[in-house]
């Protein structure tokens, strides 16, 4: 099957999906954490934002691309910032008779 005999492939859409905007993909939503479209508009046009001395193209949406795929609180600092997570194995692994 090539792209011009696959029903699942258009030329265009009001919906994309995360990685390459297919079926399959979304069948396998499951290993992603966006669970549904993203509307086209969300994305389209780009806009042109600054970070330090470099400009970038970012989505149209940028917020609500961000909410969906980190939750509504991704501009906090996480709870386990800086916590050293892999101590307690070490300490179990150094401390065994």
């Amino acid at each position: 099957m090539n792209r011009t005999n696959n029903i699942n492939i258009v030329t265009q859409s009001n919906n994309i999906f995360y990685g390459i905007d297919n079926v399959d993909t979304y069948a396998r939503s499951t290993f992603t954490k966006y669970k549904d479209f993203i509307k086209y508009k969300d994305i389209f046009p780009l806009k042109k934002m600054e970070f330090e001395d470099t400009t970038f193209l970012t989505p149209n949406n940028s917020i609500k691309i961000l909410e969906d795929y980190f939750g509504k609180n991704w501009n906090s600092i996480p709870l386990d910032m800086g916590t050293n997570c892999h101590i307690d194995l070490i300490n179990k692994f150094n401390t065994r008779k």
